[in-house]
């Protein structure tokens, strides 16, 4: 959302990205990032493990065959996901702006953010009373 009120300052019915505007973009985006490694410098701690480490072994022993469900279906949605790339690009090709492509983007991340608190499901998986 950032991202869209500096589009919509600097060129908000441009059809193309500006060379200005996507160094705006870079520069604002560097600000979170070096806040970040900030953050990690000074309050992020080392853990001293005692005894000799273990490489983790990967298995689906043991795990619930409904989270088992659940990531054959993430995996599945997550290969089809590439469809919204192509709806951002057919937009584009129908002379959307920059500034309306943004919202489009805004708009997707919004609805994939609200699913699971309108699942109706509780924290364990199960239905719970809303």
């Amino acid at each position: 959302m950032i991202a869209a009120f500096i589009i919509w300052l600097t060129q908000s019915n441009g059809e193309l990205l500006s060379q200005h505007t996507f160094q705006i973009l870079v520069l604002a985006s560097i600000v979170p990032a070096f806040l970040a490694v900030i953050v990690m410098a000074i309050w992020a701690k080392d853990v001293s493990t005692t005894g000799k480490a273990k490489f983790p072994v990967l298995s689906l022993k043991g795990i619930d065959n409904r989270f088992k469900v659940f990531l054959l279906v993430v995996v599945l949605f997550t290969l089809g996901n590439s469809s919204d790339a192509f709806i951002i690009l057919r937009g584009q090709e129908r002379g959307l702006t920059v500034l309306e492509i943004m919202g489009m983007l805004i708009a997707f991340n919004a609805i994939y953010a609200s699913w699971p608190a309108r699942s109706g499901l509780s924290p364990t998986g199960s239905a719970g009373a809303s």
